[in-house]
């Protein structure tokens, strides 16, 4: 009966806030801190070695060079730089990733949780008011010159007619 009680009894969902990692020696917050620095410092390197992979992609694409082999190579080269910064663009993403996930247990730790959650949300409201209010004054200054329209164009028209009287 316990066995049967066991397998259909339902599992509680409830998490603590707080996972405590033991592998950390002394004090999780300073080790998740030199790790957030090692992998900003990570991001910086990738994100150089994609800035040079670019470069490189745009001199072979600048270059003058006239030469047999000229075209061969500059596809070579084209191609190499275009596999290179894929490749640092994916190692890049990951690594942010990888920050992310240990900016939020750093959060969890030090209890700035809700704190960054507000903020995020703050940001996303500003950026959507923005890019909303930005859409709606395009939108009212094309109508404003649809509206517009009929009085140019008897101005345009007015002037043009002038001008054939005058000659």
């Amino acid at each position: 009966m316990r066995l049967i009680y066991r397998l259909f009894k339902k599992r509680k969902k409830i998490f603590s806030i707080t996972q405590v990692n033991r592998s950390y020696t002394h004090n999780p917050v300073q080790s998740l801190i030199q790790e957030i620095k090692e992998i900003d410092s990570q991001i910086q390197l990738t994100s150089r070695a994609i800035f040079e992979a670019q470069i490189v992609r745009l001199r072979s694409l600048f270059s003058n060079q006239k030469n047999l082999f000229m075209g061969f190579q500059k596809r070579i080269i084209e191609s190499s730089a275009n596999t290179s910064a894929q490749w640092h663009q994916s190692q890049l993403i990951a690594l942010n990733h990888e920050r992310k996930k240990l900016q939020i247990e750093l959060d969890k730790l030090t209890g700035r949780t809700w704190q960054r959650r507000f903020q995020n949300w703050w940001q996303s409201f500003v950026v959507i008011s923005m890019l909303f209010i930005s859409i709606s004054f395009l939108i009212m200054g094309l109508f404003a010159a649809l509206y517009l329209l009929p009085i140019l164009v008897m101005l345009i028209l007015g002037f043009l007619i002038l001008n054939k009287m005058r000659t």
